[in-house]
């Protein structure tokens, strides 16, 4: 047990390491994939987006490029816990199950035409004493802990905690061994206002072997889903500062938050403010830059970012496009 505290607090020191250093990123892969796209010649979208090789390059990274980096990082743990990188491995995730019997009994998550796989972790099997378990980190959703799972749900299993709290609303994870099958781990989430619980979801994690195409599906199924952001977080994965919008046709609207002092500031903006050739009012100008130096990004590089952001929205072919594909996978995922 004392072996397996001590490797649970250096993994912790290196992924909230990580948190700090690195934005949750799914603006500029998308920004790649059009330049590429236009470059290719707009010929079919298609065609394009199932050759496309999307590039996981730090420090533009989602989930995917999260993990491998932690992944990449732990390596330094080889001196005192011989080759136990080795060990690690990329989990998927599939997100927002209502039916889970069905999911699992049904075999849905062999069905390639049934799975989204919107999400990937980093997984550790582990044994303490006689007793099997397995260990959870994800920077992706921006948890600065490790997670234990274990089977007989005794300690050290992590059960039910505070993964944020603000504006009077909590949101509580729990992770554990489904009761169908250990080869899943049923993943709650609860959003609560006060006592009151206002929602949840529930997701699992296949966990019986490892997940090898993390890249060329779930990095490739981000590129055309419908909601993007740019993210800052501290050790204990607390947003900081960032943007998000939808994709939406005629859309020229984003959010940008930030910190000042003790609270966060959200304000809405318009992409169009950013076009070439446009004044920026000095009061946007000051709060972008804010927004800019909290997401430690080069001076002046979020409005450039937006800039091409805006471009982007006004390609109306190229977003009515994009939309189209991911509502057909949601619709395949859904029916199948």
């Amino acid at each position: 047990m004392e072996t397996y505290q001590k490797l649970c607090w250096d993994i912790e020191v290196n992924l909230q390491k990580l948190l700090e250093d690195l934005n949750y990123d799914t603006v500029n892969n998308l920004l790649t994939f059009y330049r590429a796209y236009k470059k290719w010649g707009r010929g079919d979208f298609i065609t394009f987006f199932r050759s496309y090789s999307p590039p996981v390059c730090p420090p533009n990274l989602t989930c995917v490029g999260l993990a491998l980096e932690l992944w990449n990082r732990l390596c330094i743990l080889d001196d005192e816990f011989p080759n136990i990188s080795e060990h690690f491995f990329i989990v998927s995730c599939e997100e927002n199950i209502e039916l889970l019997e069905q999911y699992i009994s049904n075999g849905r998550f062999l069905d390639p035409y049934s799975v989204e796989k919107e999400h990937v972790l980093l997984a550790l099997k582990i044994q303490v004493g006689n007793r099997q378990g397995i260990l959870l980190s994800d920077p992706g959703y921006h948890i600065g802990r490790v997670v234990t799972v274990m089977k007989d749900k005794s300690y050290p299993h992590t059960g039910w905690f505070v993964q944020s709290n603000e504006n009077n609303m909590k949101k509580e994870y729990s992770y554990e061994y489904s009761g169908l099958s250990n080869d899943f781990i049923e993943w709650k989430s609860l959003n609560v206002k006060g006592e009151v619980v206002q929602s949840s979801e529930s997701a699992l994690i296949y966990v019986a072997r490892a997940y090898q195409t993390a890249v060329d599906v779930t990095e490739r199924r981000n590129l055309v889903y419908n909601f993007r952001s740019l993210l800052s977080r501290d050790q204990k994965g607390h947003l900081i500062a960032g943007i998000y919008f939808k994709m939406k046709e005629n859309s020229d609207e984003f959010t940008m938050f930030y910190k000042e002092g003790d609270l966060k500031r959200r304000v809405k903006m318009k992409f169009s403010q950013f076009s070439k050739g446009e004044e920026v009012d000095g009061i946007s100008a000051e709060l972008i830059n804010k927004c800019n130096e909290q997401l430690n990004l080069p001076v002046n590089s979020l409005p450039q970012l937006l800039r091409e952001i805006g471009e982007m929205m006004q390609d109306r072919s190229f977003v009515s496009i994009m939309l189209g594909v991911n509502n057909d996978i949601g619709m395949f995922a859904e029916h199948y």
